[in-house]
Formats: C-alpha cells, structure tokens, sequence
C-alpha cells in the first residue's frame, strides 16, 4: 500500500501532524529526479514542515497532493521502463538486421559459388561433349603442314648441298694451291667439312601444329600476339619489329586449306582450354625441365645430343608422383577412398616412375634412368621450334603474322603517325 492511499485511509484517525510526517518520510525516498519533479518535491517538503509545525493548519490538500506526486512519479518511472525497453528492442533489431544482410550475403555468395561451379561443370561437360571435333579439323591440317615442312625441307636441302659444294671446292682450290707451290700435281679428294645435308634439313624443320600438342601452340600463340602488342604500344623506330613465326605459319597452313586463320586460331584455342580443363596429364620429363641462370636470366636447359636426359629434374618428377600418393592417401583416410582403391592407385603411382624413368638407385641416391627415360628427352628434340625466323620486310611480315590492319592514325598530341592495331588476326 502507497503512502498516499495509508493517508486517505487514516485521515480521520491520526493525530495532528501525523500526515505531515507521513508525507515528509515519503518524500525522502525519493532522489534522482528530473528538474521539475525536484522542484515539486521540495515545494511538497517545505509545505508538508509547515503543517506539521501549524496546530489547526488542515493536512488533507497536503495528502492529496503528495498522492499526486506519487503517481506522477510512478508514471515517470514506467514511462523510462518503456523507453528503456525501446532502447533494448532497437538494438536488437539492429543487431538482428546486421545478421540478416551477414546471411543475405552469404547466401548471395553461396548463389554466386552455386552457379559458378554449375558454370564450370556445364562448359566440362560442352567442352568434354565437342572438344574432340575441334581435335579432329585441327588434325585434317596436318597434311597442310606437312606439304608445307616438305617444301621447307627441299630449299633447306638444296642451301645445304650448296654449302657443302662450296665448302668441298674451297678444300680443292686450297690443297690445288698448295700443291701447285710444292710443284706436284693435285691429287684428289681432299678433306673438308662435309655437310649432310638431309640430316641439316631435318633439324631445321619444325611444326606449329603436326606433331605438336595444342596446348602448346596455344601458348605460343599468346606469347607472339602480346608481343606485337606491346611493340605497337611501345610505338618505338627504333624497337624491330617481333617475329611471330606461330602465327606465320598458321597463316601458310590456313591458306593451304582455304580457311581463315582467325576460325583456325579459334579451334586451337577451344581445344586448348578444352584439353586443360578435362585432362590432368602426369607428370611428364618435357614439363620437369632444370633450370640454370644465363646472361642474367633464369632459362630451360636444353637437351644434349649425346646424354639429353642430364636436362631433366628427375628428383621434381619424383616429389609430384609422391604428391599423388598423398592426396589418395587423403581421400582414404577421409572415406572418400576405399583401402583397395588406394591401393590400386598407390601402385599405379609406383609404377608409373619405376616402369618409365627409374629402375633404382645408385650408391649417391641418384636414380638409375631406364631406356624410356633417357630416349624421352631425345624426342622433344622432333618437336622443333623454328630456329631462324628471317621476315623479308619487318613491317610485312608483322601484319601478316599478327594478324593487324595497320592505319594511319594520327596522334593528336604529338602529330604523329603511327600503326594502329585495329583488328585481330584475320
């Protein structure tokens, strides 16, 4: 029971300056007050004092006052409960919403992964569904090539016998000299530096398509392309022209077979990527080259005719199978894998290197090469890049190998005129 309500009820009971009392006691309880209701309340306080101190002063409007006093208090105090829980909702709400667009976002990100991935198994499965039509135009062009190489092979042939009668009849008109000064007759043959000419032929004939992985050429292709770009941007007389001897002889074969090179580089390309994103080769000595430091630069060792396999980094070929037997041993370990299965994978691992490359080791560790290991590299040596590349006009040969329309296009801020690549290869 309130203060106030004990006052009413009292009221006729109490002696005099009993509500007064009351309403004093009441009114110290209460502290912490707005301005307006600490005014009240010592204006109440002061009020009540008097009273008390009055003998016929009436109490009653002094009770009635302080039960107003006290509801208003009470009103404050709920009317603050309610703010107080407003301010507690907010923040929820706040904190709620903040959750919300965490999780919008991650669902949107899970969306965008979702249609990712459903992106990249459709384009496997077109790709893995079309990508051996693209293997098989690309394959009718051999012949092309091949026609191609055979006339390169005939003019390298008829340099080389020409060398080589050039070098024979400079031997014979030396040994004719020197004999003519020791007053003796010539007498023949003499020895020189003989040519064979067949076999220089043969090392100087390469393919940009037959007997070239795609990827390969692909690869190449990119490197000649941004080449030219970037001489273009350089925009430089005093840089030459780079050689694009992919690209040129793309264009021979495409002319051959009365396509355009830029269908043809679009079905080396198609069949690039396809062959990149639906097989996942093992290892292989031509990709596990060593490296050395020239001139400078890191470069590839290139294979020496007598012991080829001294360029491989056999041991960088033994740690990928080893990574291998890792990740099976990763999915047997998570139940993805059967024991079994592991193991047949585990063995294949193993006989991968030991059947192809590795027949042991010797007392240093090194591995003891088989036939098939040491013959590997020799045959890289078939898959010739062109080792010369002489373009008869170098602003010619440019736009015909990289494909470019070249304009007179005036710079305005220099007033210059300069080639603009405005056009892919056609």
């Amino acid at each position: 029971m309130s203060s106030s309500k004990s006052i009413q009820q009292q009221n006729q009971k109490r002696k005099h300056g009993e509500v007064a009392d009351q309403v004093i006691h009441g009114l110290e309880g209460y502290s912490e007050l707005t301005p307006k209701s600490q005014k009240l309340r010592d204006d109440l306080f002061r009020t009540a004092k008097r009273i008390r101190d009055l003998k016929d002063a009436d109490d009653q409007l002094l009770g009635s006052a302080f039960e107003l006093f006290e509801a208003k208090q009470k009103q404050a105090k709920e009317i603050k409960e309610v703010k107080k829980q407003h301010e507690v909702l907010a923040e929820q709400v706040v904190e709620l919403t903040g959750q919300l667009e965490s999780t919008r976002a991650e669902l949107d990100d899970s969306r965008s992964k979702e249609k990712e991935a459903k992106g990249t198994v459709d384009e496997y499965n077109f790709k893995f569904q079309y990508g051996d039509w693209f293997a098989t135009k690309l394959g009718s062009l051999d012949k092309f090539e091949k026609s191609i190489q055979d006339k390169e092979k005939e003019k390298l042939q008829a340099i080389y016998v020409a060398l080589d009668q050039a070098n024979k009849a400079e031997a014979e008109a030396k040994a004719k000299k020197e004999a003519k000064e020791r007053g003796e007759p010539f007498r023949g043959p003499v020895e020189y530096a003989k040519i064979n000419a067949q076999e220089r032929a043969n090392e100087e004939v390469w393919g940009a398509l037959y007997g070239r992985q795609v990827t390969d050429t692909h690869t190449r292709v990119i490197a000649e392309r941004k080449a030219v770009e970037d001489w273009l941007e350089a925009n430089d007389e005093e840089i030459p022209a780079p050689q694009t001897p992919f690209l040129d002889r793309i264009g021979e074969i495409c002319n051959e077979a009365g396509i355009k090179r830029a269908t043809c580089l679009q079905w080396i390309k198609e069949y690039s990527d396809r062959n990149e994103l639906c097989h996942s080769r093992p290892p292989a000595a031509k990709n596990y080259r060593k490296m050395v430091e020239k001139d400078g630069k890191v470069v590839r060792v290139e294979p020496d005719k007598d012991k080829p396999e001294d360029a491989v980094d056999w041991a960088s070929i033994k740690s990928a199978i080893e990574v291998a037997k890792t990740d099976f041993e990763k999915r047997f370990g998570e139940g993805i894998m059967p024991k079994e299965r592991r193991d047949g994978y585990i063995e294949l691992a193993n006989s991968y290197w030991t059947s192809l490359f590795n027949e042991g080791e010797d007392e240093a560790g090194n591995p003891i090469l088989t036939e098939s290991a040491k013959d590997r590299p020799s045959a890289w040596r078939k898959i010739r890049s062109p080792r010369h590349h002489h373009p008869k006009n170098i602003g010619e040969s440019t736009r015909r190998a990289s494909g470019t329309i070249f304009q007179e296009e005036k710079n305005s801020s220099r007033g210059a005129v300069r080639p603009a690549f405005s056009a892919r290869v056609s």
